[in-house]
């Protein structure tokens, strides 16, 4: 992207992530690295919210699937972590740590570009919210998800199951 010049790649960026706000909010990330995102949902925030983990992964497919000239290519890696907690090494800034945040940055590490990968906990989340709604036409992405894969990602004790979204 950076080879196509600063007011092309900034552009990409930028409408990476417009689009991020649009499908996640209410939601802001916690941290930008580069080119890259981190979004942390407390449960208590996400029940406050009204929205579901199926609504969250359809917003995060929609972002990675966005097939526009003027959106970078992005690939999602999402968990429902459980093992994450909230430290702050530096005033004025939130971050999370834990096995499941390593864990998350090795999905997003395994994501082909326009593909979202989940561990098989937030899988579960969506499945049930899947079965629960009436507009299951709606959500193309649910049914887009392939897997489990057996896989044993860097630095994660136990074998994780991992599903995919297939191109659409």
């Amino acid at each position: 992207m950076k080879k196509q010049g600063i007011r092309q790649w900034v552009a990409l960026i930028y409408n990476c992530f417009a689009n991020a706000r649009l499908f996640l909010d209410p939601y802001s990330p916690v941290k930008g690295i580069g080119d890259s995102l981190m979004y942390y949902i407390e449960l208590s925030d996400l029940r406050h919210s009204g929205y579901t983990p199926l609504q969250i992964f359809h917003g995060l497919w929609n972002i990675a699937t966005e097939d526009d000239s003027r959106f970078p290519s992005v690939k999602i890696g999402a968990a429902r972590c459980e093992q994450a907690y909230a430290l702050t090494f530096l005033r004025g800034s939130q971050d999370y740590y834990g096995i499941d945040i390593d864990m998350t940055a090795r999905l997003q590490g395994l994501a082909k570009q326009r593909e979202v990968v989940i561990e098989e906990r937030f899988y579960k989340d969506i499945a049930a919210d899947y079965r629960r709604i009436g507009n299951q036409d709606q959500f193309v992405s649910y049914r887009s998800l392939q897997g489990p894969e057996s896989l044993h990602l860097k630095g994660i004790p136990n074998v994780t199951q991992v599903y995919r979204t297939r191109g659409v």
